[in-house]
């Protein structure tokens, strides 16, 4: 009996630590199931805790990149007070408003892609030295994208908690790697494929709606593999990967305060229907225009309500 004792205290004096970095269990494994395969993904152990040379390293390498990624972000700003002068759309895609707007955002688009392609090069050399839960935190924290979720957020009530963030981070990330890696980081061009595919989707369906025959299901499948199609499934399923956060929090983030989807949808009607009084718009873009704004209201009462 003393023999077995001696050997149990020995075992607890000598066994290697194995304590999360200040997080509880339940954070560490939500953090794994979180976490996206690639580049930025970390060697270490979630369960490994980085050392004080481990986080001196960390800090040395976000220095080594902070001037460049501040130029970056000065000429991506740059780009974005441009871009802000050229919303709404012109129906002669050859004008040189259409020209200037499309310049201001491939600027604005090229130069948030050379901000991640650097962080994505910084988060690789700091995953060395981090755990993937501390690495994600870190990201979180102090990348660009982290940054501007954080902004967005600032003002929500109540404000979004720790896992909330997460979320939003996951997805919003998630995102923006099947944009660089599909669409070169050119958001207008995924959102005009996402939005085609969409309907090219819903027109299939629809076609072979109430077909059961194993040939009429083998048909429906191929047209369902359409390039587009399977684009759009993936972001789709980006999305539902993503841990949950409520419509009425995601409402809240996407729109903003002072109900300002709602001010901008309703400018642009005015400006649809000014061109629709000089004959260059149609009825129908008018009523597309009116649609929007509607939906935009629909969406902003149903937060206020929830």
């Amino acid at each position: 009996m003393i023999g077995l004792l001696a050997i149990v205290l020995a075992y607890n004096a000598f066994r290697p630590n194995y304590e999360s970095t200040k997080t509880t269990s339940q954070e560490t494994v939500g953090e794994e199931k979180a976490r996206n395969p690639g580049e930025t993904t970390s060697p270490r152990s979630a369960r490994q805790k980085a050392s004080e040379a481990d986080w001196s390293m960390v800090h040395a390498i976000a220095a080594e990149y902070a001037p460049q990624l501040a130029e970056l972000e000065r000429q991506r700003n740059e780009f974005k007070a441009r871009a802000d002068q050229y919303r709404g759309s012109s129906l002669d895609p050859n004008s040189e408003w259409s020209i200037k707007k499309r310049a201001a955002y491939d600027g604005l688009y090229n130069t948030e892609k050379a901000i991640r392609d650097m962080e994505r090069e910084q988060w690789a050399r700091m995953s060395e030295h981090l755990s993937s839960y501390e690495l994600r935190k870190y990201r979180m924290e102090h990348s660009w994208r982290g940054r501007m979720i954080q902004k967005k957020a600032a003002w929500m009530d109540p404000p979004l908690n720790e896992g909330e963030l997460l979320a939003l981070f996951v997805r919003e990330d998630g995102i923006d790697d099947f944009l660089d890696r599909e669409f070169g980081g050119n958001r207008s061009e995924m959102i005009a494929t996402l939005r085609t595919a969409h309907e090219k989707r819903i027109a299939i369906l629809d076609q072979h709606h109430g077909k059961k025959t194993p040939a009429e299901v083998i048909a429906m499948v191929d047209a369902l593999s359409d390039p587009e199609v399977l684009l759009y499934n993936e972001h789709q399923e980006i999305r539902r990967n993503a841990p949950p956060i409520s419509r009425k929090r995601d409402i809240q983030y996407f729109f903003g305060p002072q109900r300002k989807a709602v001010a901008e949808a309703e400018m642009e009607l005015e400006r649809v229907m000014e061109m629709k009084a000089n004959g260059q718009a149609t009825t129908e873009e008018v009523n597309a225009a009116q649609l929007r704004v509607v939906e935009i209201e629909t969406e902003d009462e149903f937060a206020a309500d929830e």
